[in-house]
Formats: C-alpha cells, sequence, structure tokens
C-alpha cells in the first residue's frame, strides 16, 4: 500500500469515530496538527505497548480552561508515582494544552492529555538499551464528544456491585491515573451488562470504593442533619471533582448548606450502610457531572427519584466553572 493510499484509508477510519478530534498536540512533532488522519501514536510508545502511560483530562468551556493547573498537577504526581522519565513540568504542559486547545477554535470542547515512557522499540524499560536515556512523551487531544453515548442524569440511573466479577484494583494503580484502564473497562461493561452505566466497586471488606470513572457519594443523615459521606483516597483515586465538591461543601458555597447541613465527610461507608441508610447515592466526576443513582443492585435508592443533593451539587459545579475560567 503507497503512503497517500494508507493517508486516504486513514481519513476515512477517522470520520467514523463517535467523537471528533479538532487538535493534537504531540511532542515526538513537536507541534499540533489538525488532520485527523495525522493524530497517530508511535506502536513502539510505551503506552501503547506495555501500558506505560498516564493521563488526565480538563474541560473547555466559554473558551476557557477550567481547574486546567489542578489536572496538570495531578498528571504530574501519576508519572512521577509510574516511574516515567521525562523532561516537562506543569508550566510547559499548560503551554501545551493551551495552545491546542486555541488551535482547536473551539470554545466548548474535552480536552485529554498524556504522559508516556517514549518510544523507540517494544523493550519493556522505558530507557532505549543503545542510548541508556528515556524520553518521555506528551500529548493533547481537544475533542467533541457529543456523539458518545451517556445517561440522562435529569432521570437518574441504575448501578449495580460490580466486585464479583471485575477484581479490585491494586493501590498502586487505583491511586494513579494510569492509561491502563482495563478493569475501569470491565467494571463499565459488566454494569451496562447488569442494566447500568459504570459499575460500583465493593472492596473485601464490604466497603465501596468507585466506579469506572467517577467516585462515589452518598447522603446520609447525621447528627446535624444530611450529610455527604464519600470514600477516603486510600486504594482509589483521588478525583479533582469529588474534591472540588468537598471543597464547596465545607466552605458553603452555592446554597450547599442549605441541602446539606451536616456538611461531608470522608470515611469508609459499607455498601450495607449506604444501601440502608442512604437518601441519595451518587457518581461524581469529569468536573462538572453528578450522576445521581437512583437504584442499586434493583432495590430503590431513598424514594427512588434524583435528589436536591445530586441537583444542588451538579448545579454548584457547573456554576464554579463558569465563573472559574
Amino acid at each position: 500500500m503507497s503512503a497517500e493510499a494508507a493517508l486516504e484509508r486513514l481519513a476515512a477510519n477517522a470520520a467514523r469515530g463517535k467523537a471528533r478530534v479538532h487538535a493534537l498536540y504531540a511532542s515526538p512533532l513537536g507541534g499540533i496538527v489538525k488532520d485527523p488522519a495525522l493524530m497517530m501514536l508511535p506502536l513502539t510508545d510505551h503506552m501503547v505497548h506495555r501500558g506505560h502511560g498516564v493521563f488526565d483530562t480538563a474541560t473547555l468551556a466559554c473558551g476557557g480552561l477550567y481547574r486546567l493547573r489542578v489536572h496538570v498537577e495531578r498528571l504530574l504526581r501519576s508519572a512521577e508515582i509510574a516511574k516515567i522519565p521525562h523532561s516537562f513540568d506543569a508550566k510547559g504542559i499548560c503551554e501545551r494544552v493551551c495552545a491546542a486547545a486555541a488551535a482547536s477554535g473551539q470554545r466548548a470542547a474535552a480536552v485529554r492529555f498524556w504522559l508516556t515512557a517514549g518510544s523507540g522499540d517494544f523493550h519493556w524499560l522505558p530507557e532505549h538499551p543503545s542510548e541508556g536515556v528515556g524520553v518521555g512523551a506528551f500529548y493533547c487531544a481537544v475533542f467533541s464528544a457529543d456523539g458518545m453515548e451517556m445517561p440522562d442524569a435529569s432521570r437518574g440511573i441504575h448501578e449495580f456491585t460490580v466486585s464479583d466479577a471485575v477484581p479490585w484494583k491494586p493501590p498502586l494503580l487505583a491511586s494513579t491515573k494510569s492509561n491502563n484502564y482495563m478493569l475501569n473497562c470491565m467494571m463499565g461493561m459488566v454494569s451496562r451488562e447488569r442494566g447500568g452505566w459504570f459499575g460500583i466497586g465493593v472492596d473485601a471488606s464490604g466497603n465501596i470504593g468507585e466506579s469506572c470513572v467517577g467516585n462515589v457519594a452518598a447522603v446520609v443523615e447525621g447528627e446535624g442533619g444530611a450529610c455527604l459521606v464519600t470514600p477516603p483516597f486510600e486504594g482509589i483515586l483521588a478525583g479533582t471533582t469529588v474534591r472540588r465538591v468537598l471543597e464547596m461543601v465545607a466552605a458553603g458555597e452555592g446554597g450547599l448548606a442549605e441541602v446539606l447541613p451536616g456538611a461531608a465527610e470522608q470515611r469508609a461507608l459499607s455498601a450495607a450502610e449506604a444501601k440502608e441508610r442512604a437518601t441519595e447515592i451518587m457518581i461524581i466526576g469529569g468536573d462538572t457531572h453528578v450522576m445521581p443513582c437512583v437504584a442499586w443492585d434493583g432495590t430503590p435508592v431513598g424514594d427512588g427519584a434524583v435528589g436536591p443533593v445530586a441537583r444542588a451539587l451538579e448545579a454548584a459545579l457547573v456554576r464554579d466553572r463558569d465563573t472559574n475560567l
């Protein structure tokens, strides 16, 4: 096959996807490309053939990037834990992400970026055996995901425990935003097979962990009234969205004190307690997404309808995004 024919086939394949990628920055190229047929990673990149890469996301809204620095700092922490050799710093990464967002021509889109152990061969070590030097790679994609299937949060979702079918992630992988999301994908797939969307993980002690792409939180009645409870970040990812939620609830921002007079806390929350006491259960992630679970394992949560806390939290997150770009 000629190079011309290969590029033509790549362009046709790119047009079939549900997500439209508007721009890609690639450090191996040293620049940004907008032709989907050129948005490629080398097969020898260690993220491709060994899973040795980390990623993070950000939201482009109204022409601005929401909490970009928070996401970039987590990316760099993940890279450090994963022992990825690279020469990128927070300032340089932010500049590259902003450049990709500007080149995309979009005012609202999803942004995803990766740090990988780089390319060169199929060895398991990031250092090139012949050179002894590891060169990390950075990629940033700006895309629209309007065609991707997502649940209607206004109606709530049914969720299912999936730990019987999908093993618990080892702590290192669970607390690092590794590009190896196979178990996360399997959680979502098992939940979809059972009639859910994301799945809820429960550990060997019976405590709630997280979902495939979000943190789990529940509203339970305490001495001071309704309280938002979410598991501690031990053996799960420290989600940036749920961290922002905890900050906002503690500060009483966005009128959240009215629906959560008991504030919020991080503590172990068993599935049994949540099913017995929770008036609301939700999955939180993606900067502004709050997915209310109106049923769990076939049993209604609370009164089986979307509750006031989930609505208030999503509204508060959207306001926070729109006023902090």
